[in-house]
């Protein structure tokens, strides 16, 4: 619907931009704006710059600038929408996006804004009043503007929910210093590669002890990212996870096996019976170990690369991208945050504006200049393949998928590390052990 107003809407903005070039004198001087902004993940001086530029364009508005500890932000968003107050403009992962869906006002298709522009001349200070159409991009125009999974995260029933300024990949992280004292010269590109590094890295005593880990996997407890990791491996393999909001990774037939064949891979490398055992549940946190000098591989994201350096400056590491099954057909997996409008928001359009104003390419160059993050817009991505420090990510931005996690996330986390502690028990099969998980995941898409 939204596409096919499109010549209808250029139409009526060019009828109000002729009005408000010859001085409509319908016009009335606009009310202050004050758009209240809460983040969890960027410094005010992210936004800086480009809050100048609007306030350049619109005098009228004013910007006020929070921020929060990711572990206090979601009380605070909430309590504070449960008393009328809070902000405009808020930010979401992307894999939370539907449990907030109920508190944002999607994107318009059009929007109108009268400008104050006040001028001094000898003296004597003349006010040009000036209106101003803006036609926000199609859902088309998005698929062109970012990179896939963008528009497949914020797209909900033909309504686009947020727009990103960045984008973050799995990655893996490697010891340089453990690979060689098992003689691996070469980070892994694949899973089978992976696994052969493993069984010459991993020390192992007598008693099944492990000695010398070499990947962190097969466990939920002690995995930042668990979740993605397992996500992961069922889309490489070929499990759909979601189709219009519905579980698909198993439904009593074929369609099952990846899935089956994905957890049983996944949970070997915690199974004292096979050749890759190279972790378990009494390994401490994956993150904690890599940077203890402790772990050969390490699955993580750009974000975490500032915590490794600052935790072990001195540790010989790097990354590389995310082994695939196929590497001529890579498909990786994005988290990233999503910046959106609260439905009660006094100035829906105006915030939506702003947002859309922030994403434009000049921008964006301004916001990752400050946070030195992966862009999302395709035109930046290009621009950064070749970059030494963020190139394998930005690269890996165009083949990455993400899921639709329902309006319950958490609980999506929780029932998947429930199958994982399932699987590893080897009690109940693999495949009666999916097919539970996929029930318990069908309550929280709704």
């Amino acid at each position: 619907m939204r596409s096919y107003k499109k010549f209808f809407l250029l139409l009526t903005a060019v009828m109000f931009l002729g009005a408000g070039c010859f001085g409509g004198s319908n016009l009335v001087a606009p009310e202050p704006v004050k758009l209240v902004i809460w983040q969890m993940s960027d410094p005010e001086e992210a936004f800086k710059s480009t809050m100048d530029a609007y306030t350049a364009i619109y005098p009228n508005v004013s910007f006020e600038y929070k921020t929060f500890t990711p572990e206090e932000y979601e009380v605070a968003l909430l309590n504070a929408w449960a008393k009328g107050e809070g902000p405009d403009i808020f930010e979401t992962p992307n894999w939370r996006l539907g449990k907030y869906r109920e508190f944002i006002a999607p994107m318009p298709e059009q929007a109108s804004f009268v400008i104050a522009q006040s001028k001094k001349t000898l003296g004597k200070t003349t006010t040009t009043l000036s209106q101003r159409t803006v036609i926000f991009p199609t859902i088309s125009q998005l698929r062109e503007r970012f990179v896939d999974v963008v528009t497949d995260d914020i797209v909900y029933d033909e309504e686009v929910y947020g727009v990103p300024f960045s984008v973050d990949t799995l990655a893996l992280y490697y010891n340089r210093d453990v690979m060689a004292r098992g003689q691996v010269a070469v980070a892994p590109t694949t899973w089978n590669e992976l696994v052969a590094a493993v069984s010459a890295i991993r020390k192992i005593d007598t008693d099944k002890r492990i000695v010398l880990p070499a990947a962190a996997l097969g466990t939920a407890d002690n995995l930042p990212y668990y979740f993605d990791i397992l996500s992961l491996l069922m889309i490489q393999g070929g499990t759909t996870l979601s189709v219009n909001n519905r579980m698909t990774m198993s439904s009593g037939d074929e369609r099952s096996l990846p899935a089956i064949e994905a957890l049983d891979f996944f949970t070997k490398f915690s199974n004292p019976k096979w050749q890759v055992y190279t972790w378990n549940d009494q390994q401490p946190n994956a993150l904690e170990a890599f940077t203890q000098d402790a772990l050969a591989f390490y699955f993580g994201y750009y974000s975490d690369l500032q915590t490794i350096q600052e935790r072990a400056p001195n540790l010989n590491f790097y990354y590389t991208k995310v082994p695939q099954t196929d590497l001529d057909n890579p498909i990786n997996y994005a988290n990233y945050m999503i910046e959106s409008v609260h439905v009660n928001s006094k100035h829906v359009n105006q915030a939506w504006d702003f947002i859309d104003f922030m994403s434009t390419q000049e921008q964006v160059i301004n916001y990752l200049t400050v946070t030195k993050k992966v862009p999302a817009l395709r035109s930046l991505v290009a621009q950064t393949q070749t970059d030494p420090v963020i190139g394998i990510f930005a690269q890996q931005a165009l083949t990455a998928q993400s899921w639709y996690h329902g309006v319950r996330p958490d609980t999506a986390q929780t029932v998947f590390g429930d199958m994982i502690r399932a699987a590893q028990e080897g009690i109940i099969p693999l495949k009666e052990v999916v097919t539970t998980t996929n029930s318990q995941l069908q309550l929280t898409l709704q």
